[in-house]
């Protein structure tokens, strides 16, 4: 008979019977040269999505698949492996980053994000992930750069559509399975734990110049609801 447990890394043990490959997945939205602190994973469908310096609109199915707010549902568990992310840009990006909004050339067209302002983001901007009620230290946190892109389309080289202006488009490394940031240890978020991950900037981004939405993935194994 086929053997169905799996011994995690961190010693514990799952029933495959019990447990499915789940994408838990939050969105964040941003305007260009804002100082940003925002949380995902704390609302659900019909809620607000999380912004700063945009019009706040109401979340749909796209935006996120939490089933309760801030938390694990009660018939629930996760075991998150990994961190990733998407990036869109909300608006274009003019090709001399000081131009805010977008006029005359442009550097970059949304939803596509420019290299610059990927590397932006990428200076400035940390995350935190944080598992429990009223808990202040997280189980992550680190350097935006840090956290590769493993989903989304591989750019290649840039375009010259007029006027010797090169549009770009950047990523976080190589759009791969191999570029997610692998938890060493995974990580279990049980049945009703609160749950949010932070993202933050120490000053404002004046030389972002593209407004951006940042969707959030949990790479994890999901339990079977009960019933």
């Amino acid at each position: 008979m086929a053997n169905n447990i799996i011994k995690l890394s961190n010693g514990s043990e799952v029933i495959l019977d019990e447990w499915i490959h789940w994408d838990t997945f939050s969105t964040m939205e941003f305007a260009g040269q804002q100082k940003v602190e925002l949380s995902a994973f704390r609302y659900t469908v019909g809620q607000q999505v999380p912004s700063t310096g945009l019009t706040k609109r109401t979340a749909t199915e796209t935006d996120t698949n939490m089933v309760a707010k801030g938390r694990v549902n009660n018939d629930e568990e996760l075991i998150v492996f990994g961190l990733t992310h998407e990036i869109f840009a909300l608006s274009d990006g003019a090709a001399d980053p000081t131009v805010y909004p977008a006029a005359g050339n442009l550097g970059s067209l949304a939803p596509g994000v420019s290299v610059h302002n990927y590397r932006v983001l990428q200076h400035l901007c940390m995350v935190e992930f944080f598992v429990g009620a009223k808990i202040t230290k997280p189980q992550i946190r680190a350097h935006f750069a840090s956290l590769g892109q493993s989903i989304g389309p591989t750019a290649h080289g840039t375009v010259n559509p007029a006027g010797n202006v090169f549009r770009s488009e950047g990523t976080s490394g190589r759009v791969s399975a191999n570029n997610q940031w692998k938890l060493e240890l995974p990580m279990s978020v049980e049945s009703d734990r609160m749950v949010h991950l932070k993202f933050f900037s120490p000053r404002a981004m004046s030389l972002l110049n593209q407004d951006i939405q940042l969707r959030w993935h949990l790479d994890a194994l999901k339990r079977r609801p009960f019933g």
